[in-house]
């Protein structure tokens, strides 16, 4: 078990660099993974399961916290500021990120999962293999515009293509930890349950804090019209698209409310 959870601290610093356009970030991501899997391996030489574990659920969500800052950090300091700038630019979710929560996933089903437990986690391999297809099918229509189609669009089309990448940051968030917090409850069977559900919310909430911090930052410098339209306090807004409402992003509350919807669902399954 030691050797698969250093393989996965060294395959997320390796793929996280790799992606960074900040050579700082790249140097720095790739040099905490490698003293990461030397932390626990020394843990191992005093066999202790608990601090093996809690040593890689702590730097599992430190390494994508420092991609996510280097990354919008690396857009933040260039002075800069129009939309194609922005859009090409933006954080990147490449199709192959996905790796890391379908060989959890499916450790899970082959090694730990007991007979009762093969259908949530089988479910939860579905979602997290629709959203590599999403992530792939939006990656291949980003990647296919061409600078000149871009120089062309319009100031919305711009928005919604940078949304649409957005997108992406928030939907991997969420996988990257349902796939840690299945693997935590299969595979740690010395810790409580309820301290394992704990600490899969408490991922998921670093996660999403981290992913609307730097959103909303990158939003504000780029597009304030858009933080100006409605009251930061509305739940509610008119559509852009159609007819009817929908749930103002700008808006703290929304995430308060989806995040207690989505632990709700998945601690279900799980």
């Amino acid at each position: 078990m030691l050797l698969i959870l250093i393989s996965f601290i060294l395959l997320e610093s390796v793929m996280f660099g790799i992606v960074l356009p900040d050579q700082r970030g790249k140097k720095r991501i790739f040099i905490i993974g490698a003293l990461i899997a030397i932390f626990i391996t020394g843990f191992r030489l005093i066999h202790n399961n608990a601090l093996i574990w809690g040593g890689f659920i702590i730097c599992h969500i430190i390494l994508f916290g420092i991609y996510l800052f280097y990354y919008y950090q690396f857009i933040d300091k260039i002075e800069k500021k129009s939309l194609n700038f922005l859009f090409t630019s933006y954080v990147r979710i490449p199709t192959f990120f996905y790796i890391i929560p379908v060989i959890a996933v499916l450790y899970v089903m082959i090694a730990e999962a007991k007979t009762d437990e093969i259908a949530p986690v089988m479910a939860i391999l579905f979602f997290v293999l629709i959203a590599g297809g999403y992530t792939f099918a939006e990656n291949k229509k980003l990647n296919n515009l061409s600078d000149e189609s871009i120089a062309c669009m319009n100031q919305e089309n711009l928005k919604q293509y940078i949304y649409r990448k957005n997108t992406l940051v928030g939907v991997y968030a969420i996988i990257f930890s349902i796939s840690a917090g299945l693997l935590y409850l299969c595979v740690c069977d010395f810790v409580d349950a309820n301290i394992l559900v704990l600490i899969f919310v408490l991922e998921f909430v670093v996660n999403m804090i981290l992913y609307i911090r730097y959103y909303h930052k990158i939003k504000a410098k780029y597009m304030p019209e858009d933080n100006s339209q409605y009251s930061k306090w509305q739940l509610m807004v008119p559509k852009k698209v159609g007819v009817g409402y929908t749930f103002n992003f700008n808006c703290p509350l929304t995430y308060v409310i989806l995040g207690i919807l989505f632990i709700i669902v998945v601690v279900s399954l799980l």
